[in-house]
């Protein structure tokens, strides 16, 4: 056996090893994935049972929103779909919150299908502005995180040589969603180099199940420059997929309609 663990590996075996984990934590979520198609639809139903009830809840229950809130929306049109700059410059002023806050980017997908993935890896050239706390793991980590069930770090590194140690604390970083994966390029072989990358802006974004991607490009009390280089350097990599619209908006601030 110690020999096994020993054993140099491959890097393809390794990467196939760590999808064979990740699949393997979906199947846990998913019990009825491959089979019991009863139970599946059972859950279904439930799900769509459940699904009524918080709509029938709703009803009646019209979200309040804040006088501050209320006095941003005055300055938008929302009849009106605003140009990039146009749309950064309003972004700036209609935020209302103390603070810096982070300038949002939601664009929805055209023809996007439920279960689709859609995710991509993009490299912002000026950051985001969100100070992100990644680690490379090692042996020292992984004990760390089987003694303490969890992990400070928002963003795990590993070679493709650890995976096979890292199995050892798959199921509590995979409900986390700090389990290192090939798709989102945190199984390398050069650690170091991606480190520095999600430092200097590297992030991963996803279609949510509604087909939208939302994506963070700054902060409020950047300059216009910045953030629309950022937003340029978003839209470059969703080339090939068709939008059906574009809002930027401050984390604490209304929506602003941008033109396509």
């Amino acid at each position: 056996m110690g020999e096994q663990r020993n054993k140099r590996i491959s890097e393809a075996d390794a990467l196939a090893e760590a999808e064979k984990m990740l699949d393997a934590l979906k199947k846990e979520k998913n019990p009825n994935q491959d089979g019991d198609t009863a139970g599946e639809e059972t859950k279904q139903a439930d799900a769509k049972e459940t699904d009524a009830k918080k709509t029938r809840t709703k009803v009646g229950k019209a979200k309040v929103r804040s006088a501050k809130y209320k006095k941003s929306l005055t300055l938008v049109d929302r009849n009106k779909k605003y140009s990039v700059p146009e749309a950064l410059e309003l972004v700036k002023n209609t935020t209302y919150s103390k603070f810096p806050g982070s300038v949002e980017v939601h664009l929805r997908l055209e023809g996007h299908k439920k279960g689709e993935a859609v995710r991509g890896i993009l490299q912002l050239p000026n950051g985001s502005g969100k100070e992100v706390n990644v680690a490379i793991l090692d042996d020292k980590m992984i004990e760390e995180i089987l003694k303490n069930k969890r992990t400070e770090h928002d963003v795990l590194i590993a070679t493709p040589e650890m995976m096979p140690k890292i199995a050892r604390v798959a199921k509590i970083l995979g409900p986390q969603g700090k389990m290192p994966s090939p798709k989102s390029g945190t199984v390398t072989k050069d650690p170091e180099k991606i480190l520095a990358e999600i430092k200097k802006g590297r992030t991963e974004y996803k279609a949510d199940s509604q087909g939208i991607v939302h994506v963070v490009i700054g902060k409020t009390n950047w300059e216009p420059k910045k953030l629309e280089e950022n937003y340029k350097s978003l839209l470059n990599s969703l080339v090939g997929k068709k939008l059906s619209s574009i809002t930027i908006c401050a984390t604490m601030g209304p929506g602003i309609k941008v033109s396509l």
